[in-house]
């Protein structure tokens, strides 16, 4: 639980910036430990948010590098949009867009409501629009979504999914539970089918 990245980020907004990097530090310490990405891009994210500047756009670069294709999307979609967010306040709206369109993407199929609006109100600050995405069927589908999908409708077992995506096995069934809502089909049977229409 990367409790000390938040308490960090908390301190920081609080004006205290030392407690907060004594807390990011340890907390970096035990990203890197356990090697996984989830820990060490949100710990990048939020000493990237702390630090600003130069610096710290430097380490939100770097988190959105160790989540993308982690299978941790919803954290890849933050630290995008804090990318984003960032390049946008350094005077590169054009340059923030696109990082800003691709969270909300990601977004769009997590049912994050708070993350959508801010990365649509990013969005709109860094002079884009949201475009209109479909609800339904195939095309309503995240890329995470749509891999999942395609490795069941292969005949994989979830067990066998998660670890080829290196997600969990919590993840592969949300996704897949996700693709059946979207495409109003009641489980891994009508799979085939559904993707094909």
């Amino acid at each position: 639980m990367a409790w000390r990245s938040q308490a960090a980020l908390a301190l920081h907004l609080n004006g205290e910036a030392s407690r907060a990097r004594e807390l990011l530090d340890d907390e970096m310490q035990l990203a890197l430990a356990t090697g996984g990405p989830r820990p060490i891009g949100i710990a990048l994210r939020v000493s990237g948010l702390c630090r600003g500047g130069p610096a710290g756009l430097t380490q939100l670069q770097e988190s959105v590098i160790v989540l993308d294709g982690s299978g941790v999307d919803l954290e890849l979609a933050r630290s995008l949009v804090e990318l984003g967010a960032a390049v946008r306040r350094q005077g590169q709206p054009r340059a923030a867009r696109p990082r800003l369109e691709r969270a909300l993407e990601i977004l769009h199929g997590s049912g994050s409501r708070v993350g959508l609006r801010r990365a649509d109100t990013e969005l709109g600050a860094a002079g884009g629009r949201g475009r209109v995405r479909a609800q339904s069927g195939p095309p309503a589908l995240t890329a995470s979504e749509r891999r999942v999908a395609e490795l069941a409708v292969d005949g994989h077992t979830n067990r066998h999914i998660a670890a080829v995506l290196q997600i969990s096995v919590k993840a592969v069934e949300w996704h897949l539970h996700q693709s059946y809502r979207k495409l109003d089909i009641d489980g891994r049977r009508q799979l085939a089918d559904a993707l094909a229409a």
